[in-house]
C-alpha cells in the first residue's frame, strides 16, 4: 500500500491532497496541530509535533515509518502561524522543519524511492505586501533546498519538486469580491482551488513524472507571467 506523508494536513492545500491521497487509498499520515475530519477516514492517522523544534521530528517520521510502512511520499505544506518571533518561526517551520523531515524521512522511503513535495508561495521570487521578511527568505529559501536534495536524492530514486500555488480560492465566501477581480486578470480567467494544487502535487508524486525532479511548478492560471505594466492596464479595464 502506497504510503504518503502530509505535514501541515489539516486546512488548504494539506487538507486537499490528504482527501486526495486518502482517496486513491493509500494509507495517509498526517504531521499538524490540529485535528482535521479527514484522520477519521480509515487509512488517515495523524500525528502531533511540534514542527519549530526540529530534533524532535526524526523520531516522529520513525513512528510514522513504523506505524504505517516504508515511505512512498512526502508532502511539506507546513507554514509558521505561532505568535513568536515572525522570522525565527518562518525559518524554523518551512525551513529547518522541512530539512529534518527530508533527512530523515529520505532514510525510511520505499527500496524503490519515491516523490517528495514542497510548497512554496509566489513570495520566494515576488514582494507580497501582507506577509513578513522571514516568509519571503523561507519560500525563496525551500526553492533551493529542492533543487539540492534533487541531487543529493536522487541516487536513491527520490525525485524532489516545488509547487508554487499564486492566489488560492478561500473554502468560504470570503475574499470572494477580490477572487472575482483576479480572475478577470488571469489569462486562464480563474484562480486557483486547493484542489487544483493538489491535482498538480499528485502529478509529481506519480509514475507521471518518473523523470521530472528539482523543478518548481506555478500553479496560478498564469498570473505570474504578466508584466506589472499589463496588470495596471488589465486592472484599469477591468
Amino acid at each position: 500500500m502506497t504510503h504518503t506523508l502530509v505535514v501541515g494536513g489539516t486546512r488548504g492545500i494539506g487538507r486537499a491532497a490528504v482527501r486526495r491521497f486518502a482517496a486513491a487509498g493509500g494509507a495517509v499520515s498526517v504531521i499538524a496541530r490540529r485535528e482535521a475530519d479527514e484522520v477519521r477516514l480509515p487509512n488517515v492517522r495523524q500525528w502531533s509535533a511540534d514542527l519549530a523544534d526540529s530534533h524532535s521530528l526524526p523520531a516522529v517520521v520513525d513512528e510514522i515509518a513504523d506505524a504505517a510502512g516504508p515511505l512512498r511520499n512526502v508532502i511539506l505544506v507546513q507554514r509558521f502561524r505561532g505568535d513568536g518571533d515572525a522570522w525565527q518561526g518562518e525559518l524554523a517551520v518551512s525551513l529547518t522543519a522541512t530539512k529534518a523531515i527530508v533527512e530523515s524521512g529520505a532514510e525510511r522511503f520505499a527500496d524503490d524511492g519515491g516523490a517528495i513535495v514542497i510548497v512554496t508561495s509566489n513570495a520566494s521570487r515576488l514582494v507580497v505586501d501582507d506577509q513578513p521578511a522571514g516568509y519571503h527568505a523561507a519560500k525563496a529559501a525551500l526553492r533551493q533546498l529542492a533543487r539540492y536534495y534533487a541531487v543529493a536524492l536522487g541516487p536513491r530514486g527520490i525525485r524532489v519538486n516545488c509547487v508554487t500555488p499564486g492566489a488560492v480560492l478561500k473554502e468560504d465566501s470570503r475574499g470572494a469580491a477580490s477572487a472575482a477581480a483576479l480572475s478577470d486578470i488571469t489569462p486562464l480567467r480563474r484562480i486557483a482551488t486547493a484542489e487544483d494544487v493538489a491535482a498538480t502535487i499528485a502529478l509529481l508524486c506519480s509514475d507521471d513524472a518518473a523523470l521530472v525532479t528539482g523543478q518548481d511548478l506555478v500553479v496560478d492560471g498564469g498570473l505570474s507571467l504578466l508584466l506589472q505594466e499589463s496588470l495596471a492596464q488589465r486592472l484599469g479595464a477591468s
